[in-house]
């Protein structure tokens, strides 16, 4: 059995944690623009364990600038090991973005995942002659599973060991227009009296996105979560605020809301939507490498594997993943309610119908098969603070009588 070192796959110039949109591979039958600049900084990469507790969490900032896309990149480290039956492969690091924009924007992107562990506490014998541990004492205690506590002499106790659970699990972008950044620096920076200062302000207050048009989607560890077969949803939504229209009735109280909301350069946006989409499915078909091709893969959480399919022309030291990639253009209505503040910062929730489902009437954009590339061993970036898939011992739960133990 052949062994397959921390390997990075990725799309051309993805980085950890920054897959390149302007590099990727194209989404749609059509060509894919590469006119842009995209790239993602980490701000926050940590992964605490407290007792019971554990958790992931990481801030990027991502800049995309230019005109890049329909396109998707992807990031990800593999490890295990191949033969000529089978292939397992342990998947960490991945990140995935797929879509297209046009513009420049900034986006501060959060990936949070805490979990706890659940102690599953069955009903216990306590019968034991003579019990052995290695722990410090045994009426009531937890020891690491498999640690070597037994009994003898009697009916072994049962014991059953618990789970780990999700406490929060999302992932969420915050969109900064950089437009709007640079006019309001811009602004600060006028006289008082200076007539381009209004002029300034007449148009971040009538055009709410001077950014552009970004319609891209991300997720982090989304392949494994997904078993391999991943669905991102780049979409844009077209939205009228209604009160720009509507002074009266139900509608006062969101305007009071409104208007002290503009002392912070903000402002409260609420109203229908039309949704336009691009729906696409990423799913993880084959692997290869050292001459060999497995499928179909199965998933047990991060690992992956498959038996021997055949042979491949894929070169001694070089692992191949394999994705089919297709997508449709939907339309989506709804409606939506959200803030701005300091000019440049929207957060908004939305409630969507995709009535191209409703109608049948959902429009294909291509299928196609892709392949992403590593050098086996090779590693492109190096983040020692990432332990995102590190595996903790789980706890084995106890119950003895004092009177039969000692330690």
């Amino acid at each position: 059995m052949a062994t397959i070192e921390k390997t990075t796959v990725r799309t051309p110039d993805s980085t950890l944690g920054s897959p390149d949109l302007c590099h990727g591979l194209p989404i749609t039958d059509a060509p894919s623009a590469e006119l842009g600049w995209s790239k993602t900084y980490t701000l926050l990469n940590s992964s605490p364990n407290l007792l019971e507790f554990k958790g992931d969490a990481r801030i990027g900032v991502t800049l995309d600038f230019g005109i890049c896309g329909p396109s998707w990149a992807t990031y990800l480290n593999a490890e295990g090991t191949y033969d000529s039956s089978n292939v397992s492969l342990t998947i960490s690091d991945e990140d995935t973005r797929a879509g297209l924009f046009a513009g420049a924007q900034i986006t501060i992107n959060f990936d949070l995942d805490f979990q706890y562990y659940h102690l599953s506490l069955p009903h216990c014998h306590v019968d034991a002659i003579h019990c052995h541990t290695d722990a410090l004492h045994c009426n009531w205690h937890l020891h690491c599973h498999g640690g070597g506590t037994h009994c003898s002499g009697g009916t072994p106790h049962c014991s059953k060991i618990g789970d780990w659970r999700h406490l929060v699990k999302s992932s969420f972008g915050i969109p900064i227009d950089l437009v709007r950044l640079i006019l309001s620096a811009i602004k600060a920076g006028l006289d008082k009296d200076n007539k381009y200062k209004d002029i300034i302000e007449a148009t971040m207050d009538r055009y709410p996105k001077l950014g552009g048009l970004s319609m891209v989607a991300r997720k982090h560890n989304g392949l494994k979560d997904a078993s391999g077969d991943l669905k991102l949803d780049p979409n844009y939504p077209i939205q009228v605020n209604i009160l720009d229209y509507l002074t009266a009735g139900v509608f006062d109280k969101l305007h009071e809301v409104d208007e002290k909301l503009k002392s912070w350069g903000g402002g409260v946006r609420v109203g229908p939507e039309l949704v336009v989409a691009l729906p696409t499915e990423i799913k993880l078909t084959k692997i290869r490498t050292d001459g060999n091709e497995y499928s179909p893969l199965s998933w047990n959480g991060a690992t992956v594997s498959g038996p021997r399919a055949g042979g491949a022309s894929t070169p001694s030291g070089t692992l191949d993943f394999e994705y089919e990639v297709s997508s449709t253009l939907d339309f989506k209505i709804g409606f939506f309610g959200g803030v701005r503040a300091f000019k440049v910062i929207s957060i908004s929730k939305r409630f969507d119908i995709d009535i191209s489902k409703v109608l049948g009437i959902q429009i294909p954009t291509g299928t196609q098969k892709q392949t992403v590339s590593g050098t086996v061993g090779t590693v492109a970036t190096r983040d020692e603070s990432n332990q995102n898939d590190s595996q903790r011992t789980p706890y084995e739960v106890i119950f003895e009588d004092p009177k039969e133990c000692h330690a």
